[in-house]
């Protein structure tokens, strides 16, 4: 089990471009930059709101509170 991520903008946008996903590089650049916090470091403690891949939409990030329960 991790206890803590690194999430930046810059892999996000890097796999969306290397699998050539225009309108995700797009909706990356646009809609979900308010969302995205370039965490270095993060615990899961901390519950931070963080953009995941899903089942329903796998080539759209959704953001999402990531985290452990104390």
């Amino acid at each position: 089990m991790c206890y803590d991520i690194q999430a930046k903008l810059e892999a996000q946008l890097k796999r969306a471009r290397r699998l050539n996903q225009k309108d995700v590089i797009r909706e990356l650049e646009s809609n979900l930059k308010p969302y995205i916090t370039q965490w270095h470091h993060v615990s899961g403690f901390a519950h931070p709101s963080i953009l995941i891949y899903t089942n329903e939409t796998p080539a759209l990030p959704s953001p999402a509170s990531w985290g452990l329960i104390p």
